[in-house]
């Protein structure tokens, strides 16, 4: 009972801390929390005092979370959701509701369809809402429950993350329809050497830096690099599983190179609920 006594005392200044340490400024915190900057100034020191010691570095008028307070802060986060999947569970919501994923947009467009039939199917309340987050945006998403669950195809530091690494998918050659060596039975590396191409986020970097190629664009996105190889009759590497849905043909050049794809979310505490669900549809999309 002590223990309990120790953390029921704490309780009521968790959410000013979490809000303050997410951010690191007050006014900000105050206004996602909808109070004066002064009363979660108080709550945070109400709560230092407390345990004994800083949670907060202050210099002037920034205040920077410590070690001791980053470390609270994943206790605090991993206790706050316990006590909202309880919730769910003694209100039968564990399956109700939207679950939020994250995924570049053309994972979205392969994984999700089939994704959402597997698990309508099983979980007819839920309701999906699919975003694409850049892969430096999803650390923090997950951290602070904007999202439920990242598909990313970039390795990311993610020990306090379960990730798991869904497929090494393999990469080809692709050009448009129109492109002279499309036709060819068999493509060689000199027939490419000098060939202008472009290179569509991280796809194929390790291959062409090995060849001699006379231009190079650059663009983040799949979409916006097949427009571009259609129009300037250029190439670029991208995953067999999903090029030729951009309206892209695979060269016949073989290619001994893949790309990961991981899936990512919070370590499940005691109770699976909606992106476990979600978790094991996406496995079932792609195999």
């Amino acid at each position: 009972m002590e223990r309990a006594r120790s953390v029921a005392q704490l309780w009521d200044w968790l959410p000013a801390f979490r809000a303050v340490a997410e951010t690191q400024h007050l006014p900000t915190a105050a206004r996602a929390m909808g109070v004066s900057p002064s009363a979660l100034s108080r709550a945070v020191g109400l709560l230092e005092d407390a345990v004994g010691h800083r949670l907060f570095e202050r210099v002037g008028r920034s205040i920077v979370l410590n070690e001791r307070g980053a470390r609270f802060l994943g206790a605090v986060r991993d206790a706050m959701r316990g006590v909202h999947s309880g919730l769910e569970f003694i209100n039968n919501s564990l399956y109700v509701g939207p679950v939020r994923i994250s995924a570049p947009i053309q994972w979205l467009r392969l994984v999700i369809p089939k994704t959402v039939d597997a698990l309508l199917a099983q979980h007819p309340d839920l309701v999906m809402q699919a975003v694409t987050l850049s892969p430096t945006a999803v650390p923090s998403a997950l951290r602070q429950g904007d999202i439920d669950l990242a598909l990313v195809d970039v390795a990311l530091e993610a020990a306090e993350f379960a990730s798991e690494l869904l497929q090494e998918c393999s990469l080809g050659i692709y050009a448009s329809k129109l492109h002279p060596l499309v036709k060819r039975q068999r493509v060689h590396w000199k027939d490419v050497s000098g060939t202008e191409y472009v290179a569509i986020a991280h796809y194929g970097h390790e291959v062409w830096q090995l060849r001699d190629t006379a231009r190079r664009v650059h663009v983040d996105d799949p979409e916006t690099g097949a427009e571009l190889c259609k129009r300037r009759c250029a190439m670029t590497v991208l995953p067999d599983a999903f090029a030729p849905s951009l309206g892209l043909v695979r060269l016949q050049l073989s290619l001994r190179v893949t790309s990961p794809l991981y899936m990512l979310h919070r370590p499940t505490l005691t109770i699976a609920g909606r992106t476990e669900a979600v978790a094991e549809a996406i496995r079932e999309s792609l195999d």
